[in-house]
């Protein structure tokens, strides 16, 4: 296929997951393995200058700067359930059916749990530019309004990395295929998880997908330009799709928030469409609109005339009537209020459930029946979290990287379109937290920072009631709490206790993690609690009560010394965490913790022979390093260590492991014991800026 617009031919390519991007490359040299998991390139492409940038600084940042183009208008459907996306998906193709356009539409399953949609964008008369991927953005979003379609509006950016077609998502082991749109249009759920199925006999071809550009669609063009006006005026032809309960719902209390709030001369006009627009949706008559309009008229300054009202009511019942898109400020505002106000009366109905719930014993039978058997622990981040679950985060003080890996999985959730909710006390000032998260979200900024709320410094919640409080407004799905002893004596204060239970006391510490349990499985959240290891011994502080009334604890450990990059994550979990061991390694500041080796749960072991050996050799000699200034620990000491700290007899591959864990700019040496200078057995650390031997001959194995 001729390649439209061909002076735009790189992309950013990231091969094995998203953290493994700045990769400039020509499309011509694109080449992936077909057995290649979470494979990327940028949905954008690009002329010779971004390849000439990313090249020279490192990294795609400031991409923004230059002119940008796609083949296609891409919709991003995705849904917790598949069958909610398909529901999207064929809504989405209906509308384009009515608009006469399904011929250039082209579908992918996306692998997981969505679907991706491309029009062609010649329809709409784009032209590569630097502004590109905001005009394909507000062209979207009002498309996907008109025919009440759930998108993920956060695509549309220079750097959004895009799933390439028949590659593998790690996480189902499905490839995103390419669907006939057709069966897409009449097939159900089950069937299109068949055609996918069906689609691994065909050749594989991963590869960027391109088209070539369309002539200009009048209807198409129209829409585009109207929808940067923030309105769109329907055609006739145009499906009207049924609304869902629950979007009628969403309608009905944005609808009640406009009628509630007045406005000012020079915006009276519009603000009347658009709720005249909102209220005819709700399947209200004409008179009826016109009668609520009325009311809220009195609330403007000064109120329109009857006469102003009557003709705007009739406007927006003339024809097709008209869409103004979530991109409007007022309904954006209005539906974010409406999805509060049910969210509200949500926990408002649980609450009421709770209070007519007989306690009482119950059987196993009677349990099982209400499905208590059947629930799955869900993940929400990558490493610490579940849903409805309390995790315990363990490590060392400003040394092991609790935080940076906590932020690191809320950076993931976020950008996974979950919610945020990070409340700090004293441990970290909240300036820092916004630097770090301004990091590690870097150009996806502005696209996630409502889906990140910070609850630091003055801020911080002084009571439990508070702290309830915020979690139910803000509705998240991750929660960070950083850390116990700051923030459990500030809350403790407000129920008139001083201070933070004794070490003695764990009645009490799990009366504290008492109050948080039903938080966590009421508002279906994950909670992390951040807490320091003491410094002997890599374990919690404190009463054994605190680790009682968790979920799981994972104790966060660093091998050899504090800059290593990696870190071990030791997870005790209950049933459906389990019990495992896995490593994270820390790739800078903007990319933070990514996933280093995975353990293998079934047996709690890594798939590395000797991992966890390894990294307790290492750490244990570490340790033993603090209390040896001159550097050199005799053997038999490291052994008595080792048996202290593992219960476990010498590895006689101690000396080569360590050797293998070590990375860095020290090494570890072994004086055998029939040395030339007749030294006994030791260990001893040795600068590599200062060794004059070569690093194979600064370790041995011993014999014995």
């Amino acid at each position: 296929m001729i390649m439209t617009h061909s002076s735009y031919r790189y992309v950013d390519v990231a091969i094995g997951g998203a953290t493994k991007r700045n990769n400039a490359t020509a499309l011509d040299k694109l080449h992936v393995d077909l057995n290649a998991e979470n494979c990327y390139t940028t949905m954008f492409r690009f002329r010779e200058e971004y390849k000439t940038h990313v090249d020279g600084t490192g990294s795609v940042r400031g991409a923004d700067q230059f002119s940008c183009w796609s083949d296609y208008l891409w919709f991003d459907i995705d849904q917790d359930k598949l069958d909610d996306a398909t529901i999207d998906l064929q809504k989405l193709l209906r509308g384009l059916q009515s608009m006469g356009v399904l011929d250039q539409v082209a579908v992918f399953f996306s692998g997981s749990k969505g679907y991706h949609v491309g029009i062609n964008s010649g329809l709409f008369g784009f032209e590569p530019s630097q502004q590109l991927p905001e005009q394909m953005r507000v062209t979207a979003l009002a498309i996907a309004s008109l025919f009440h379609v759930e998108i993920d509006t956060k695509v549309y950016n220079h750097n959004r990395l895009w799933r390439i077609v028949d590659t593998l998502h790690a996480k189902t082991g499905l490839r995103k295929t390419a669907l006939d749109t057709a069966e897409a249009l009449t097939s159900d759920t089950a069937t299109i998880q068949q055609l996918v199925a069906s689609n691994d006999n065909r050749q594989l071809q991963p590869r960027y997908i391109l088209c070539e550009v369309a002539e200009p669609n009048d209807v198409l063009v129209r829409l585009y330009r109207e929808a940067t006006s923030g309105k769109v005026e329907k055609d006739a032809g145009w499906d009207n799709p049924i609304l869902s309960a629950q979007r009628i719902k969403e309608i009905e209390a944005g609808v009640q928030h406009l009628l509630a709030h007045g406005v000012l001369s020079g915006q009276r006009d519009n603000e009347a469409l658009l709720r005249a627009s909102e209220i005819r949706k709700l399947g209200q008559s004409q008179d009826e609109c016109a009668a609520l309009l009325m009311a809220w008229n009195k609330l403007n300054l000064p109120p329109l005339s009857d006469s102003d009202i009557d003709r705007i009511v009739q406007s927006a019942y003339t024809g097709a009537g008209y869409d103004f898109g979530t991109q409007n400020e007022s309904l954006r505002e209005a539906r974010e209020q409406g999805k509060l106000t049910l969210h509200t009366e949500t926990v408002n109905k649980q609450n009421q459930q709770d209070a007519d719930y007989e306690p009482r014993p119950r059987t196993l039978r009677e349990l099982m029946q209400m499905g208590e058997h059947k629930i799955e622990v869900e993940r929400v981040g990558p490493w610490v979290s579940w849903r409805g679950r309390i995790t315990l985060l363990v490590g060392r003080e400003k040394r092991s990287g609790k935080s940076t890996l906590c932020a690191s999985e809320c950076a993931a959730v976020a950008r996974n379109g979950g919610r945020v909710l990070w409340i700090s006390a004293f441990d970290e000032a909240r300036a820092d937290v916004v630097q770090r998260f301004s990091m590690l979200l870097g150009d996806d900024a502005e696209a996630y920072d409502e889906n990140i709320v910070i609850a630091a410094d003055q801020d911080m919640p002084q009571t439990w009631e508070t702290l309830v409080k915020y979690i139910d407004d803000e509705n998240p799905d991750i929660v960070i709490l950083d850390s116990i002893h700051s923030i459990t004596p500030i809350l403790e204060r407000g129920r008139g206790r001083k201070g933070v239970p004794d070490t003695n006391e764990p009645a009490k510490w799990q009366e504290i993690s008492g109050l948080l349990r039903p938080v966590a499985i009421k508002r279906n959240c994950a909670l992390i609690w951040i807490h320091h290891a003491n410094k002997d011994k890599n374990e919690s502080q404190g009463s054994t009560g605190i680790a009682a009334g968790v979920d799981a604890v994972i104790t966060m450990s660093y091998t050899y010394k504090p800059s290593n990059k990696v870190r071990s994550l030791t997870v005790a979990g209950r049933i459906g965490i389990g019990q495992y061991e896995c490593s994270v390694r820390f790739q800078n500041d903007e990319d933070g913790y990514v996933t280093h080796h995975v353990a293998t749960e079934s047996t709690g072991t890594t798939t590395a022979e000797d991992e966890s050996t390894g990294d307790r050799l290492v750490r244990v000699l570490y340790d033993m390093l603090d209390k040896h200034r001159d550097k050199e620990i005799p053997l038999e000491e490291l052994k008595q260590e080792w048996a202290r700290e593992t219960n476990e007899s010498w590895p006689n591959n101690a000396p080569s492991t360590i050797n293998r864990k070590l990375t860095g700019d020290m090494i570890v040496k072994y004086r055998p014991a029939k040395s030339t200078q007749g030294l006994p057995h030791r260990w001893f650390v040795q600068s590599l800026q200062n060794a004059t031997a070569s690093p194979t001959d600064l370790l041995e194995d011993s014999n014995e």
